[in-house]
């Protein structure tokens, strides 16, 4: 299992933007400007030997593109839902810092963006209901 000290020396993970591990404890889920866009990978936290540091290529190789990565503009701060049904996650189109937060069901890939045409900011903070059924979310909106 990787230490939080080992994720966060991957090159280009921002340690202020928020991780998510899934609640089973099986995969991390974070933000990786790998080719200077922020796409959101998936790592094994049971592939690695916990007694050393993977290397650089490791964690390359081990990392997979999740299916919400093929939206156009920057992924971060994914969460998981606790009913291990969703990912919410936000994405930055334009680079605005106008966000749109995404919803991504885990059980059948698909995709829905919870806020597309809205005139409020909304912050890349928010959770899950303890239940994951549902998300609060912060926005300027008054």
């Amino acid at each position: 299992m990787l230490t939080l000290a080992q994720l966060l020396r991957i090159p280009n993970v921002d340690n202020g933007l928020r991780f998510s591990i899934s609640p089973d404890g099986n995969q991390v889920v974070f933000a990786w400007n790998k080719t200077e866009k922020w796409e959101l990978h998936a790592l094994s936290l049971r592939a690695q030997s916990a007694k050393q540091s993977p290397s650089n290529d490791e964690v390359a190789s081990s990392g997979e593109h999740l299916l919400a990565t093929t939206l156009d503009g920057s992924k971060f701060s994914p969460k998981h839902s606790s009913n291990r049904k969703h990912l919410a996650y936000v994405v930055d189109y334009d680079g605005s810092e106008s966000y749109h937060i995404i919803l991504h069901n885990l059980q059948n890939n698909s995709i829905i963006n919870l806020t597309p045409n809205s005139g409020y900011a909304h912050q890349p903070n928010f959770d899950f209901s303890p239940d994951g059924k549902q998300l609060a979310i912060l926005s300027d909106e008054s």
